[in-house]
C-alpha cells in the first residue's frame, strides 16, 4: 500500500496527470481527485476501485 503523498510523487515523477489516468482507466476525474484528496475514503463502490487501482488499498479476494 502507498500513501497519498507516494501516489502524488509517482505521478509527478512519471509526468502523468490524475486527469489523464482517470480518463485512461474510465473513472470520473472528479471522483479520482476526491479519493486522492481524502474527500472520499474509498470504502466501497467506485471510490474503492479507484483506491485499489492507485495502490492506496490492497485488493481483497473474498471469493469462497
Amino acid at each position: 500500500m502507498k500513501s497519498k503523498q507516494d501516489i502524488k510523487k509517482i505521478f509527478a515523477d512519471r509526468g502523468e496527470t490524475f486527469e489523464a489516468w482517470a480518463v485512461k482507466k474510465g473513472f470520473k476525474v472528479r471522483t479520482v481527485y476526491a479519493v486522492i484528496n481524502g474527500q472520499l475514503k474509498g470504502s466501497r463502490g467506485i471510490s474503492h476501485k479507484i483506491a485499489i487501482e492507485l495502490g492506496l488499498k490492497n485488493a481483497v479476494n473474498n471469493a469462497e
